[in-house]
């Protein structure tokens, strides 16, 4: 699969004082790339370096298969929508005039790109408001129809979710799968674990400007730990039989609730079926997944 976007020895210091170190990033055609991080670990700087408007102290960047240089990237960014940090609006227009004004500005004759944009992010009937009664996310996803204009094949977007309600957090959510069903490849930046965590394909974790890791989500689910928690009326004796059933050890009891790490080849249905033929009554049983924020919280020592 090719690489949109990948980054060999990215590096970006100010003052001797590095941002962002020696990142290795790849990001492929078609994906949701969940680029993550703490606020500060670098994640804005490093799209910066991307789109060129911050030169990195060593390393390169590679767009859509050919290293970046200040000839080639006009050509580049007519393929790359992106929203770094906050977007910015003239106020006192309408959404349909603040696209128009993009529009010109990237020399589209197609004014129909307009409506199709808004269509997509769900801002028809609010066209001719201006953009100073939109709400924070009505304004995001303004942002977003912007970058969407010119039909880019690569989206960039740094904390698309920041300062959002739960309900704009999930509009958001829900517009980005739907602008990937038909292509786009995103690179979304982020600090919202949870977030990432329903809408991405691969994710490249960032801890103090390194990059500790590129997984895909079936890497990621298959790292992460599954604990099977039992809430029974006979602790002991159902922590014995579990054992024995089992042979496991790091069985551990809390109360009358008995958890221990899941081991795929074993079924809940079988083990409940022990448990109840031998007079233990199951109060309670799920299987608790890691979240990608878990796991993020052990690669980084946090």
């Amino acid at each position: 699969m090719q690489d949109i976007i990948r980054t060999a020895g990215l590096t970006k210091a100010y003052k001797g004082v590095p941002v962002v170190s020696d990142v290795d990033l790849n990001v492929k055609k078609g994906e949701i790339y969940g680029f993550i991080g703490r606020n500060g670990a670098g994640k804005t700087t490093t799209i910066r370096m991307i789109l060129n408007l911050t030169k990195p102290t060593s390393g390169h960047v590679e767009l859509f298969g050919e290293t970046t240089t200040d000839k080639n990237m006009y050509n580049n960014l007519r393929k790359i929508g992106a929203i770094i940090e906050s977007p910015g609006f003239y106020m006192n227009l309408s959404a349909r005039e603040n696209l128009d004004i993009q529009r010109l500005m990237m020399d589209a004759s197609d004014k129909a790109s307009i409506d199709r944009v808004l269509a997509t992010v769900g801002l028809s009937e609010e066209a001719n408001k201006r953009v100073s009664k939109y709400s924070l996310g009505m304004r995001q996803r303004l942002g977003i129809a912007r970058a969407l204009l010119h039909k880019p094949e690569l989206l960039l977007l740094d904390e698309p979710t920041n300062g959002l309600d739960p309900q704009g957090v999930v509009e958001i959510r829900e517009l980005l799968l739907s602008i990937a069903a038909e292509g786009t490849t995103i690179l979304v930046s982020s600090h919202i674990l949870s977030e990432v965590e329903k809408i991405v394909t691969r994710i490249g974790i960032l801890n103090k400007g390194k990059l500790l890791e590129e997984l895909s989500k079936d890497n990621f689910q298959t790292k992460c730990k599954q604990t099977t928690v039992y809430k029974v009326n006979s602790v002991e004796k159902a922590a014995t039989l579990i054992k024995q059933y089992l042979s496991i050890d790091d069985l551990s009891i809390l109360g009358d609730t008995i958890s221990f790490s899941s081991i795929e080849q074993v079924g809940n249905a079988k083990l409940n079926k022990i448990l109840i033929d031998n007079d233990i009554e199951i109060i309670e049983s799920k299987i608790i997944r890691s979240s990608l924020e878990d796991y993020f919280l052990e690669i980084t020592g946090a």
